[in-house]
């Protein structure tokens, strides 16, 4: 089974070929994917954003985004994109994963 960030890296590698450039560029879903969650996250800042590219991707991306945020400090960007899994998603399964790691999220910051 293909994770999601290899199959996330696969489309921007695709992406690097077309002839315009985009925000999911060749390289934060395999800086993603290699653990540097502080790099990807420079790297979609300085594209527009984390929370720009979350509203113009799919439930997938969006949750590969989460892991970026949240892995990076990012938790209130990590919890607006996981609230908009859930709701534009609701169908799909990364809904049900969405709700579980806002949940998980909230009980860990009421651990600091």
């Amino acid at each position: 089974m293909t994770s999601s960030v290899a199959r996330i890296t696969s489309a921007s590698e695709s992406n690097r070929n077309a002839s315009s450039p985009t925000p999911t560029g060749p390289g934060w879903a395999a800086l993603a994917r290699e653990g540097q969650f502080d790099a990807a996250y420079q790297h979609i800042a300085s594209q527009g954003g984390v929370l720009e590219l979350a509203a113009r991707s799919d439930a997938e991306t969006r949750m590969v985004l989460v892991d970026v945020a949240r892995n990076s400090g990012h938790g209130v960007e990590a919890m607006t994109i996981l609230s908009s899994v859930t709701a534009d998603f609701a169908d799909r399964p990364e809904a049900a994963l969405a709700h579980f790691t806002m949940g998980r999220t909230l009980e860990q910051q009421d651990r600091r």
